[in-house]
C-alpha cells in the first residue's frame, strides 16, 4: 500500500512519520544554495566596484566630501563652546541679579559703631568703665581687616609674621601702660569672621539668602567674642581705656572684624 508521506526535516534528512522513509533534503539544499548565492553575489559586486573604481571614489571623497566634513567637524566644537559660554554668562548674570535683588545695603562704618556700642554695653553690664574710641587705633584695626580680606587669611599674624604690636609700631602708635611696679607695651587684639546673612537655601537657578542688617551683624560678632574666654577677657579688661575697631566685607559676603585695645 502506498504511503501518503508526512515528512519532517531532521538532522539533514526528510523523515516520514508514517512509514519511516527518509531521503536527503535535496530540494532544501538546493534552496539553501540559492539563498547563499543571493547573499554572496551582492557582496562580490560591491567589492568589485571598489576594486575597479576605488581610486576614483577616493579622489571624489577627497575633493568633495572631506573638505566639507572637515569644516563641519572643526566648526562644531567652536560653536558649541561659544553657545556654552554665552549660556553660562546669561545664567550667571540672571543668578547675580536675582540673588542681589533683595540684598540690603551694608555700611562698614555703621557696623563698626554698633560693635563699639555693644562692646561698651557689655562693659557696663559687668561694671567696667567704658572704652574710648581711638581713631588712630581704629585705622590699625581697619588695615588689618582689609589685609585679611585682600590676601585671604585669618590670623593675628600677617603672612610676613607681624603681630598686633608690630602693626602698631609700624603705624607709630605707642601704647604703654605703667602699673607702678611694672609696665606693659603694645596693643591687644580680637579678630572675628562672620557673614552678611544668617542662612541660605541653594537652588538650581538661585540661592535664597536671609540677610542680616548692620546691627545684627555687629551683634553676632560681639556675641562670638563674649562666648570665647580670651576675647571676653580683652573686652572686659580694666587695664584698657581705648579701643580701635575696623571691619572689611569681602566679595563673597564674609565679614572680617578687628578690635585693638590699649
Amino acid at each position: 500500500m502506498r504511503c501518503d508521506h508526512n515528512y519532517v526535516y531532521t538532522q539533514g534528512y526528510f523523515y516520514c512519520t508514517k512509514c519511516g522513509h527518509r531521503h536527503i533534503a535535496k530540494h532544501y539544499i538546493k534552496h539553501r544554495g540559492l539563498i547563499v548565492v543571493a547573499i554572496i553575489i551582492p557582496i562580490i559586486s560591491v567589492i568589485s566596484v571598489f576594486v575597479l573604481f576605488g581610486d576614483d571614489i577616493q579622489d571624489f571623497e577627497d575633493t568633495e566630501f572631506k573638505p566639507i566634513i572637515k569644516d563641519i567637524s572643526e566648526d562644531i566644537p567652536d560653536k558649541l563652546t561659544v553657545i556654552t559660554e554665552q549660556s553660562g554668562d546669561i545664567v550667571t548674570s540672571i543668578k547675580d541679579n536675582i540673588e542681589t535683588l533683595n540684598k540690603p545695603e551694608f555700611d562698614e562704618q555703621v557696623i563698626e559703631m554698633f560693635i563699639y556700642e555693644l562692646t561698651n554695653e557689655q562693659r557696663r553690664n559687668h561694671g567696667v568703665k567704658e572704652l574710648v574710641l581711638d581713631p588712630a587705633l581704629s585705622l590699625i584695626s581697619k588695615h588689618h581687616s582689609e589685609d585679611m580680606v585682600k590676601r585671604s587669611y585669618y590670623s593675628h599674624y600677617s603672612p610676613e609674621g607681624y603681630e598686633p604690636s608690630d602693626r602698631a609700631r609700624q603705624s607709630n602708635y605707642e601704647c604703654v601702660k605703667d602699673y607702678g611696679s611694672y609696665y606693659t607695651e603694645g596693643i591687644s587684639e580680637n579678630i572675628a569672621s562672620g557673614w552678611l546673612y544668617s542662612s541660605y537655601s541653594p537652588n538650581i537657578l538661585i540661592t535664597k539668602y536671609v540677610w542680616l542688617n548692620n546691627e545684627e551683624i555687629a551683634s553676632e560678632l560681639v556675641d562670638g567674642w563674649m562666648n570665647s574666654k580670651d576675647h571676653r577677657e580683652n573686652i572686659l579688661s580694666v587695664n584698657y581705656d581705648s579701643i580701635g575697631i575696623g571691619i572689611s566685607i569681602s566679595d563673597n559676603d564674609e565679614v572680617l572684624a578687628t578690635q585693638n585695645f590699649c
